[in-house]
């Protein structure tokens, strides 16, 4: 059985919003050529977390005897 989970956020605009890629296949960063500790940007990074805590929670529907 396969499942695929997008995102699940609106598409952001500026470097703090989140997803502001406008990916709907998952978390993505973009440095446009600045580096660490400018690289990734917050929103980059608050959007990877966010999409973490989503797939967390919808394999753990998946797994006998956890609980999301």
């Amino acid at each position: 059985m396969r499942y695929w989970a997008g995102a699940a956020t609106k598409i952001g605009h500026t470097k703090v919003d989140h997803n502001r890629i406008g990916s709907f296949a998952g978390s993505m960063a973009a440095s446009f050529q600045v580096d660490p500790p400018q690289a990734p940007p917050k929103g980059d990074l608050e959007t990877a977390e966010a999409y973490d805590r989503r797939m967390s929670g919808i394999t753990l529907q998946f797994v006998p005897g956890m609980q999301a």
